[in-house]
């Protein structure tokens, strides 16, 4: 008796397995899978689909379509893994919120109180690679008339390209963070030590600082007069034998923010306080410096003072320094669900969609006379960043 239940017990085992087995071939493919939410709207992101089989009988299937950050944004569909057919309408995707950091990262929060797809978008004109590098080109800066662009690209290198694409010129390796004194001369920080300016047509280069200290943070006013970076000279240590070496921070907790002159003979330097500062800006009449202290936003007016104090300043509400300096006439370009809106700053509205292709972008800033858009963008997942130049002149 024991002997025949245990074959009646095997012969159910085994013919559920089989059924199993035989529904299992009848299950459309991962691929086929894939294709039918292509098919059925399903937005091809920045990496390849991935689908999951749930339950035996659902291949759910998702695209990457943004990692902005704080953001992550999926496209998902969800396909009947028997019959082929969509079982439900999941465009909207799911979103994961990233944390930020150490509070040193604000970014700005757009009104998105109404449909981005009824937004305009701007007419198909000019947009090209600039460069075939493919070396992760970044930080882009117009030349003040417009006419030239500075930019890094590789392992620390700075070269200088016109609009159209002609006239490459590679200006110096080991350097970073070109900035443009004027049409002819460019400034940078080279070999992790000095700030150096170079003149773009006969090559001559000159070495503006005198000591070696942390210039990778310097930012130019708008004036050309002065130079504003994060230094350590006000907090100098001595070594076992009394020479006076320099403070090193690998958080940047006691770099204190100084203000140099172009010529690098005067010196002013912000309160002491053993604090962090990022994101220092220039206004646009010279007289203000905007930068961080955690989240909150802080302002140094008495710039003429040899110790610069500063204070909290409440005035630019939900808009970041960096998308502040962006602005030209009141709207700057914004990265959000990787495509590239323009903004209008008093509102934080979306008036207008200036790239709707999917892609990572970064770096995107109009020109002087806001008739170009300069951006960097990859394609894939883990790409490297080539260099954009797009027409907005409508």
């Amino acid at each position: 008796m024991k002997l025949v239940q245990k074959i009646l017990i095997l012969t159910f085992f085994l013919v559920t397995l089989s059924n199993q087995l035989i529904a299992q071939r009848k299950l459309i493919s991962k691929d086929s899978a894939i294709d039918i939410a292509m098919k059925n709207g399903l937005k091809k992101g920045l990496s390849e689909c991935n689908a999951e089989l749930q339950n035996d009988t659902i291949w759910l299937i998702n695209c990457l379509i943004c990692d902005d950050e704080p953001e992550v944004l999926y496209d998902t569909k969800a396909v009947n893994a028997i019959n082929g057919k969509i079982m439900q309408d999941r465009n909207v995707g799911r979103m994961e919120i990233h944390q930020r950091i150490g509070g040193r990262v604000e970014k700005t929060k757009i009104n998105i109180n109404l449909n981005l797809n009824s937004l305009p978008t701007l007419k198909e004109g000019l947009n090209k690679k600039l460069t075939e590098f493919s070396e992760n080109e970044s930080n882009p800066v117009f030349s003040d008339n417009d006419k030239s662009i500075a930019f890094q690209y590789g392992f620390q290198k700075i070269g200088i390209i016109n609009t159209d694409g002609s006239a490459f010129k590679q200006i110096c390796e080991e350097c970073l963070y070109p900035q443009w004194l004027d049409n002819d001369w460019i400034m940078y920080f080279k070999d992790f030590e000095h700030i150096y300016k170079k003149n773009i047509h006969s090559d001559v280069e000159v070495r503006i600082t005198n000591k070696p200290y942390r210039y990778d943070d310097f930012q130019l006013s708008p004036n050309k007069k002065w130079i504003i970076y994060q230094s350590s000279e006000m907090w100098p240590t001595q070594d076992s034998l009394g020479n006076s070496i320099l403070y090193a921070s690998t958080d940047g907790a006691g770099e204190n923010l100084c203000v140099m002159s172009i010529d690098g003979k005067e010196k002013k330097f912000f309160k002491k306080d053993w604090t962090y500062y990022s994101n220092p800006c220039w206004s646009e009449n010279n007289d203000s410096i905007f930068f961080y202290i955690s989240d909150q936003k802080y302002v140094a007016t008495n710039l003429n003072n040899h110790e610069i104090n500063y204070y909290p300043y409440n005035f630019l509400q939900n808009i970041s320094l960096k998308d502040n300096q962006k602005n030209i006439d009141g709207t700057f370009p914004f990265i959000y669900h990787c495509q590239v809106f323009e903004i209008d700053k008093s509102s934080l509205k979306p008036i207008k969609i200036l790239i709707n292709d999917i892609g990572r972008y970064r770096d995107v800033y109009f020109s002087h006379n806001k008739q170009h858009l300069i951006y960097s963008k990859t394609d894939h997942n883990n790409g490297a960043y080539d260099l954009w130049i797009k027409s907005v002149k409508n």
